[in-house]
Order: structure tokens, then sequence, then C-alpha cells
């Protein structure tokens, strides 16, 4: 046990000099390649199909697009991913799709998720497994192909968010001073809804695949105050950095929420032109 909190201690400690090392150099890059993309960098779906203008203009055109849905537990964030995925393939869109982690191959992701479950297990032991992790996707991230997207469902803003809120010491200021190094979303949703809507879906969920919710759904009842300050706290950084339109899905239908979500790619793109 010792030596496994030893080499993690040092792989931290590496990792936080590369985050330095990496910083500084995207800090010295111009200034187009460091700016925190804002929503006018958006790239563009409108009716599920590339606007081939556009992506040339917003990003190399060696590379397709990559888009971020994000937000809280129950906001309907697996669900929209999984829809959007099957309507793009329906286009004729190739897609790639992954969750938390941006690489579906990372090696540390479901070990962090398994210690985040376990409710002996201190901030700073989750936060340092998960700051392991975004870095590690920092490292090994490969841009999509010319003509395919990437959905990411959810990245490492809950991280930051979850560790600011919480006051976790030095996992949120490292998190910031790599964001430099990890790969930039060219679209972003944030989806939010009430909380009378979460426990309507947590108690739905539970009835048709019983023990799926982890602590952090349940959070909606058990602690419904602290799950909504977390959820303004997500909601205000996706906005700032990585510049997520909120769409709300409180008593909603799927198809209303993908027309939402379109519309907003496609009024991006008009401002865009």
């Amino acid at each position: 046990m010792y030596d496994f909190f030893a080499k993690l201690e040092s792989a931290i400690c590496e990792a936080d000099g590369l985050s330095r090392r990496l910083a500084q150099q995207a800090h010295e890059t111009a200034g187009a390649h460091a700016r925190t993309p804002s929503r006018r960098d958006s790239p563009l779906l409108a009716d599920g199909t590339l606007l081939a203008a556009d992506c040339a203009r917003s990003a190399p055109a060696n590379r397709g697009r990559v888009v971020l849905i994000e937000g809280m537990d129950l906001a309907g964030k697996s669900t929209l991913v999984r829809n959007l995925q099957v309507e793009l393939e329906r286009r004729g869109v190739p897609v790639r799709v992954s969750r938390n982690a941006l690489c579906p191959e990372n090696p540390i992701a479901p070990i962090a998720d398994d210690l985040r479950r376990d409710p002996a297990a201190g901030l700073l032991e989750t936060g340092a497994l998960f700051l392991a992790s975004h870095l590690w996707d920092a490292r090994h991230f490969v841009p999509p192909p010319s003509g395919t997207i990437h959905l990411q469902d959810s990245c490492w803003l809950r991280t930051l968010a979850y560790h600011t809120v919480r006051g976790t010491p030095g996992i949120p200021e490292l998190l910031r001073r790599a964001m430099p190094t990890f790969p930039r979303f060219d679209a972003a949703v944030f989806l939010t809804a009430s909380i009378a809507e979460r426990r309507c879906r947590l108690r739905q969920r539970e009835r048709e695949r019983p023990g799926s919710n982890d602590r952090g759904d349940h959070a909606v009842s058990d602690d419904s105050h602290s799950f909504t300050r977390l959820n303004h706290a997500l909601g205000r950084l996706a906005k700032r950095m990585v510049g997520a339109v909120r769409v709300d899905t409180t008593g909603r239908r799927l198809n209303n929420v993908l027309a939402e979500v379109w519309a907003v790619f496609s009024r991006s793109s008009r401002e865009d032109a």
C-alpha cells in the first residue's frame, strides 16, 4: 500500500511539472492558440450535417469536430448523447463517443471512478486520481479524423467544479494550470433540469434498473442544496471556459431537446458567417 501511494505521489509531482511546462509553452504560443474558446469558435452542426465552410475556418481541415455535452447527474446528458449519435449516423456522419474521460482507453479513469464511489475516500485522494486521468487524456487524445464528430459526455469541468465547491486543496489550481494542454471543444452544451424533475428521473431509473443510481444521483434527494450549488458552479464554468450554451430539459420531450441543440449549433453558424 505504501509503494502504491509513493508511486502515486511521484506521478502527480511529475504530472504537475509537465502541466507547468506545457502551460508555459501554451502561454508563449500565439494568442489565437492560447485563448479560451468562445461560442463563436463553435463547430457547426445544422440539421445534423457538417457545415464545410465553418469547419475549414474554425479548425484544421484534417480533423473533425469535438462536441461536449456537459451537466450534472440526471440532466439528460447520456440520453441526449445516445440520440445524437443515432441521428448523426442516420445522416451519414461518422461519430465516436466517450464518457467522462476523453480517451476511452484511459487506464486511470476507471480507478478514479471506482474510488469516488467509496464513501471513505477523501477529497484529495479522488481529486488526485481525476487530475492524473485528465493529464493522461491531454497527452494521449487523438482528434477525430476529418468529417467525424467526437461526442463527449462530460469532462474535466466536472472535476474542476466539484473540487472548487468542496475546497479541495491544490486540485482546482492544478487543473486550471493544466487547462491550456487540454483538447479544445469546438462546441459545448450545458444541460440542466429542476430538482423535482431529476428526482422523478431518479425514481424512474431505479424502477427500470434497480441499484444503478450512485451516491451522486441520490444527492438530488439527500442533499439538494449542495447539488444545486454544484450545478450552478458547473454551469458557470462551462459557459466561461468552453462557451457552453445552457439547455434546460425540465418537462421536455427528447425530440424537443434535440431540436434545441440543433438550433444552438445553427445559430452559432449564422453568427460566425
